[in-house]
């Protein structure tokens, strides 16, 4: 028969106090990649914001370089005094800002509005109104876009008074590039 010396094993004290230290070691090293996983997650999010936020000052730079593009230095002639119609203005929804012809003779490129703009965490923001003349529908019509009143195109493009809608009769003498080298009418097929 054997006999056994008190240092040939570990005692159940020693295995217990090992075992806690081998949880604790475990449970350090599955918190950590927890949270090395979260920071990963939450650098990603940062990431999109920062994209969507650069795309967003992009289009604005665009849009803002573009301003005034073909309107004529001083502005549109508008119809203007005691007698003429308002003449809208972009609003946010729910409301109908119109731009001064009662005191002015045109419309410039660039309208301000000061505290117009929705309310955001109860402040009121401004807004920007921009006029630009696009050459894009100018090349796919072959001519510069000329408009009528509605029931006064005769065969051209008519625009409604209030400037909610353009309709263009005979969409297959617009033409634009595709982008694969060929010409497309199709997207002007039905909108207006």
């Amino acid at each position: 028969m054997r006999s056994y010396r008190a240092e040939d094993g570990f005692t159940l004290l020693e295995m217990l106090a090992a075992t806690a230290i081998g949880l604790m070691v475990i449970a350090t090293a599955v918190t950590t990649f927890k949270d090395a996983v979260g920071m990963a997650s939450t650098a990603s999010d940062v990431a999109d914001t920062t994209q969507n936020l650069r795309g967003g000052a992009n289009f604005l730079i665009h849009d803002l370089t573009l301003a005034g593009r073909g309107i004529p230095i001083g502005g549109i002639p508008i119809p203007s005094g005691p007698g003429a119609g308002q003449i809208l203005r972009p609003s946010p929804p729910g409301l109908a800002y119109t731009f001064d012809n009662v005191g002015a003779t045109t419309m410039t490129a660039i309208t301000s509005g000061s505290n117009l703009g929705p309310s955001i965490d109860g402040q009121p923001t401004d807004i920007v109104t921009l006029l630009s003349i696009d050459p894009i529908l100018d090349s796919c019509l072959g001519a510069p876009l000329s408009v009528k009143a509605v029931g006064t195109g005769n065969g051209q493009p008519e625009l409604a008074v209030d400037g909610s809608s353009l309709t263009i009769v005979n969409v297959n003498n617009v033409r634009c590039p595709d982008g694969n080298g060929g010409w497309d009418g199709g997207w002007l097929a039905g909108n207006s």
